[in-house]
């Protein structure tokens, strides 16, 4: 009977902040190589992929990413579990190809949505033609080709046929409106449907693996949105291979894998207890795993992650959430942190620096930092984890 290796669940955590940029020492000086690493940044909520990359990258200003996005050296594409991720244009063909199954079936969206495919084909081509050479949002599209219908479920079909993309915000990086381009102006070397689905699955695993293992089929399932057979043939396929290992984690239940490259490098001292990150929501960090509880506490959880699975704004130390932070508006701008137990004076002083910091990036201009002692469950509003100390105390 083989032995798995074990690994401490400390040590887990030192290997995870080092390979995400997060262990002191470790920021990234290239955007692209830091968008890499991670597969992506999580870009569902347009702000979230600009902090993932202040808390990882040397001096990092928004225009880095708006100029990636520009030159078609990135792309905003949905992806894994049918979301937006920001993607370097050597990813998108794997992502798109990995993740084919989830796209939309378009026949059954446009009639929920009232539109035949004879209108859609119309529609589309009217858009595409309005988008060469240009970008728009879905109001400039409806004015510049006249549309008497809805234009938002033929523009999100066209982009799951990859003939559009998502760009950035019209309106800079702080707006959550997007402008759309035409896939082929932006990516014209990144053709649709030239990779074959299972190939790219198993790559798409392998380095899922490599950059946030030690991690388990359900984390790997969370995380792609790919059904678990799917996911089981391509880690049978890697396991047989030798290419992926696995391991056990102590205190932790389930299986886990590792890639077989990296099982030195797991063994690794653990973090120290005062490093400090504050991570956005839905951050690569947290968001990458279907079980937290090796990131935080049974008590801790629920304002943390909601019932979604959608983690919220996180303080960490160590490589543990500590505690939540915000930045409100109403009814003065500031920011908020609320600790699960109370911090050592170093501790948090390097949190409210921290804190400071990341107010003063997001608005350009330096806010009072708040510290409040009691918030709700996440589960108990909707959308909460957007905001989370929005109605703290």
């Amino acid at each position: 009977m083989t032995v798995r290796p074990e690994l401490t669940r400390l040590a887990v955590l030192g290997w995870t902040l080092r390979r995400q940029h997060l262990a002191e020492g470790t920021s990234g000086d290239d955007v692209l190589s830091v968008i890499e690493d991670l597969l992506g940044l999580h870009a569902t909520m347009t702000l979230s992929s600009y902090l993932q990359l202040h808390a990882r990258t040397t001096g990092f200003v928004a225009a880095q990413l708006d100029s990636l996005l520009d030159e078609g050296r990135a792309a905003r594409v949905g992806c894994m579990r049918r979301t937006l991720f920001i993607e370097t244009a050597e990813l998108v063909p794997l992502v798109l190809a990995a993740t084919r199954s989830l796209s939309l079936r378009a026949v059954r969206y446009l009639e929920a949505n009232g539109l035949t495919t004879e209108q859609y084909s119309s529609l589309a081509e009217r858009i595409v033609s309005a988008l060469t050479g240009r970008a728009m949002t879905v109001r400039q599209l409806t004015a510049a080709i006249g549309a008497d219908q809805r234009l938002s479920p033929v523009v999100t079909v066209l982009c799951d046929e990859s003939r559009l993309l998502r760009w950035r915000g019209r309106q800079g990086w702080r707006s959550g409106q997007p402008a759309y381009r035409r896939f082929d102006e932006v990516l014209p070397g990144a053709v649709p449907g030239a990779r074959e689905t299972p190939g790219a699955v198993r790559e798409l695993v392998a380095r899922y693996v490599a950059r946030y293992g030690p991690v388990t089929e359900s984390d790997i399932t969370w995380w792609s949105g790919l059904r678990r057979v799917t996911v089981r043939e391509a880690v049978d396929v890697s396991t047989s291979a030798g290419t992926l290992v696995p391991v056990t984690v102590q205190d932790l239940d389930g299986a886990f894998l590792v890639a077989a490259t990296d099982l030195e490098t797991a063994v690794a001292a653990p973090p120290p207890a005062d490093e400090v990150s504050l991570l956005p929501v839905l951050d690569p960090y947290l968001q990458s795993h279907a079980d937290r509880t090796r990131f935080a506490g049974p008590a801790h959880l629920p304002y943390v992650v909601d019932r979604g699975g959608n983690a919220t704004s996180v303080v960490l130390a160590g490589g543990r959430v500590v505690g939540v932070w915000d930045h409100v508006r109403e009814p003065t701008p500031e920011a908020r942190l609320l600790f699960f137990e109370p911090p050592a004076g170093g501790l948090r002083r390097r949190v409210v620096r921290a804190a400071g910091e990341l107010a003063a990036f997001l608005t350009g201009t330096e806010l009072p930092v708040v510290e409040c002692t009691h918030m709700e469950p996440l589960a108990r509003s909707t959308g909460a984890f957007l905001s989370p100390l929005r109605h703290a105390r």
